[in-house]
C-alpha cells in the first residue's frame, strides 16, 4: 500500500475521530455535577415516596420507622426543586437527564406546577 493511501486513511480516520470527539462533547463539570447532584436527590424522593407506599398497604404500618423518616425526606427536599433546574441544566448542557425538555422551553408553566 503506498504511503499516499495510508496517509488518506489515517486522515480520514482522524477527521471521523475528531467529529466523533466532538458530538460526544460532555457538559461543563459543574454541569454534569449539577445534573447528577439532581439525579440523587429525585431518585431518593422516589424511593421515599415507594417506601411510604408499601408501607401504608401493609395492614400495620409502620409510622415511626418507615413512614415519618421518609416523609422528612420529602418535606426537607420538596422546597428545593425549583432550583435543581436552572437554565443550562437540561439536554442543552450535553449531559445525559431525563428531564422532560419543556421544564427549560416552559420554564413559567414548570415553576407554576411545581409550587401548586
Amino acid at each position: 500500500m503506498s504511503s499516499s493511501v495510508l496517509f488518506t486513511r489515517a486522515a480520514g480516520i482522524a477527521l471521523v475521530l475528531s467529529i466523533t470527539a466532538t458530538a460526544i462533547v460532555t457538559a461543563a463539570p459543574a454541569d454534569v455535577a449539577m445534573i447528577k447532584s439532581r439525579q440523587e436527590k429525585l431518585r431518593d424522593m422516589g424511593s421515599a415516596l415507594k417506601q411510604i407506599d408499601d408501607e401504608l398497604k401493609r395492614r400495620s404500618p409502620d409510622w415511626e420507622n418507615v413512614i415519618q423518616p421518609n416523609v422528612q425526606i420529602l418535606h426537607e427536599r420538596s422546597p428545593f426543586i425549583l432550583k435543581w433546574f436552572p437554565k443550562g441544566s437540561g439536554p442543552e448542557a450535553g449531559a445525559k437527564t431525563y428531564a422532560l425538555p419543556a421544564i427549560w422551553q416552559k420554564g413559567d408553566d414548570f415553576n407554576k406546577q411545581a409550587r401548586g
